[in-house]
């Protein structure tokens, strides 16, 4: 990917003069443009992007040949929405009547806080939290809709329809014959999916048809706590961040809602980091958010020397990502998190399927058996690369460490400490 083309465009969306924007963007060959189009797609902002040029009435900043494919992805993206749509309210629908306990998670419920316009989002399957005592019975309900359990674990179920096809990346925006669902098992000793989401949830309603969502509070800590996961996790999507900031800059002046998100803060650890990670990244990426109790979000030291070192590099990084979350991992861990970070640098097992076992039909399996192979060496290679390049920075993390704690041991004892990076 062409790192400074990536960045170019990130700054896109912070504020400035549109004349600047279009001086820098068109300094970039259509080349260069086809070289970065796997890194917008990943990356969530390929749309997000098309509607920044249309906004600021700078289409002609990007060659016309890329802005036609944005313009064949936003059309191609808004029919396969349509037809998610169509698939989340089946599934809504039999919940229902099944009288489960549940709330829609993220994808349809962003609209309109965090996402003006939902075609300009790639969302790839529906996820609900549903109470634990209606896990078997949601399972069941998926089951008589065609879907099939392909992974499971003691928070999530991941059920996918019967194709045994990986989608290629061509297809990213297209409608595709196989659907995902995601069902997060409600966990007391999580906040995330805690059962009091279930009981604080609101009503909201799309295209006539109305669906359980959580709270306003809730879905804002939620998103906090997502982004943190995923950066502490392989790869994280910028667009979710461009959301995020979205949202605080539409609500900065609302102060009670900031006053109950301190006050839930406060009592969750968890959430206090998220948050303060979340603002700050979402900060570096696109500039100032406008809430200043979030700009003033205290981050424990470790934690914010790693986003002001290795966080362009996660925004940048080309998917699938890169180890560097790892370094965070010790920065909020400690010397706990020796062993788990040994554990993630070259796992021992391998990685879950992509497409659900076929059910029938030689052609198929075959095909299934491709596809699961073709990501094992996928994800392999991408550990072995990764890892070398971890490794690699986590020398430099020490010394960074090193001097930090020296500056720190030196302002304690009101002296000046000199040391060499």
């Amino acid at each position: 990917m062409d790192r400074q083309l990536a960045a170019t465009v990130i700054a896109t969306f912070r504020d400035a003069d549109a004349a600047q924007h279009k001086e820098r963007l068109k300094r970039f060959s259509a080349r260069r443009w086809q070289r970065n189009f796997r890194w917008l797609d990943a990356s969530g902002l390929a749309l997000y992007f098309l509607q920044a040029l249309r906004t600021r009435n700078i289409e002609d900043a990007a060659p016309a040949v890329v802005l036609s494919q944005l313009e064949r992805r936003y059309n191609s993206n808004r029919q396969r929405t349509a037809f998610l749509f169509e698939e989340f309210a089946r599934i809504d629908t039999a919940f229902r009547k099944a009288c489960v306990a549940y709330v829609n998670l993220k994808g349809f419920t962003l609209v309109p806080d965090y996402c003006p316009d939902l075609s300009l989002r790639y969302q790839m399957d529906c996820d609900f939290l549903i109470a634990k005592r209606d896990a078997s019975k949601c399972a069941g309900v998926l089951a008589s809709l065609g879907y099939s359990l392909i992974a499971t674990n003691d928070h999530v179920m991941e059920f996918k329809t019967d194709d045994g096809r990986t989608p290629h990346l061509r297809d990213l925006y297209k409608s595709k014959p196989q659907k995902s669902v995601e069902l997060h098992v409600c966990d007391e000793a999580r906040f995330d999916s805690h059962p009091e989401l279930l009981r604080r949830s609101r009503v909201m309603t799309m295209n006539g048809y109305s669906y359980p969502a959580l709270s306003r509070e809730d879905m804002f800590l939620s998103q906090a706590l997502h982004l943190c996961g995923h950066f502490r996790s392989e790869w994280t999507r910028i667009s979710w961040l461009l959301e995020f900031r979205r949202f605080v800059r539409e609500h900065a002046d609302d102060d009670s809602f900031w006053q109950e998100i301190g006050a839930r803060a406060e009592h969750e650890n968890d959430c206090a980091l998220a948050v303060g990670m979340a603002a700050r990244m979402a900060q570096k990426a696109f500039g100032e958010l406008g809430a200043d109790r979030l700009t003033n979000w205290p981050l424990p030291a470790p934690v914010a020397l790693w986003i002001d070192r290795y966080g362009d590099d996660v925004l940048l990084a080309d998917f699938p990502g890169s180890k560097l979350y790892l370094l965070l991992e010790s920065a909020i861990c400690g010397e706990q998190s020796a062993s788990e970070i040994r554990r993630r640098l070259l796992p021992r097992s391998a990685p879950a399927p992509v497409v659900a076992a076929p059910s029938a039909g030689l052609g198929k399996r075959i095909l299934a058996a491709a596809a699961r192979w073709g990501y094992y060496f996928f994800r392999l290679r991408f550990h072995l690369r990764a890892g070398s390049r971890y490794l690699v920075a986590s020398w430099h993390w020490k010394r960074l460490g090193k001097v930090q704690d020296a500056n720190q041991a030196g302002r304690s004892s009101g002296c000046v400490a000199d040391v060499a990076d």
